[in-house]
């Protein structure tokens, strides 16, 4: 058989109060109904809960278990609600964050440190992709956010830091550098023809 919350409820405040009743002045329940359930629950359970022959009441060995496991049941049921409000309220959950390898490794370790301190019932996952595959993923919802290497018309973006990029040469350079005197800057443009190293396709950095 199957025992009831109802059921388990008033063999706990029974077993609490040690007299039947006391639990059903606590339950609002007269006393011959309350009697009535725990003989009946008895009766369906085929094993007898309480010691009546003295006064206070105590528990059988049966009975012992009953109430143990009836208190696990309400203290777990009393932490999942707690936990359902955590999530409602926004304090605990999941956030499952994508980032690419490049930015990763430079925004995501201040920033889970931070949030973890605010927020430590909060589970971070981290999904590493490159750019574009993190635009899918947060399409799909597989991912919550993104940090990625470039806005997007595909979602909401936020610019959080510009690069500054710096192109490395031999030295001594084997190409000309038509730099004047006193000329700190040179285009782009001038090494259009020259082989560079570059990350894999479909990299923003690359871009």
């Amino acid at each position: 058989m199957e025992l009831t919350l109802k059921q388990l409820k008033y063999i706990l405040v029974v077993a609490e109060e040690r007299s039947i009743s006391k639990a059903a002045k606590k339950m609002f329940i007269c006393k011959p109904s309350l009697s009535q359930i725990i003989n009946r629950t008895e009766q369906e359970l085929g094993v007898q809960l309480f010691n009546r022959d003295k006064k206070p009441l105590s528990l059988t060995y049966a009975g012992e278990l009953v109430v143990e496991m009836a208190k696990k049941y309400f203290s777990m049921e009393v932490s999942l609600f707690r936990e359902l409000s955590d999530i409602e309220d926004e304090q605990a959950g999941r956030l499952v964050i994508g980032a690419s390898p490049t930015r990763g490794a430079r925004v995501i370790p201040p920033i889970f440190a931070a949030f973890h301190e605010e927020y430590p019932k909060v589970e971070l996952v981290l999904k590493e992709e490159r750019s574009s595959r993190l635009l899918e993923l947060l399409d799909t919802g597989e991912v919550d956010l993104a940090f990625v290497g470039h806005n997007s018309s595909e979602a909401d973006s936020v610019c959080l830091f510009r690069d500054r990029l710096m192109l490395v040469i031999p030295k001594p350079c084997p190409y000309p550098i038509p730099l004047q005197d006193g000329q700190e800057k040179i285009s782009l443009e001038h090494f259009r023809d020259t082989p560079f190293i570059l990350l894999h396709e479909g990299q923003a950095l690359r871009n």
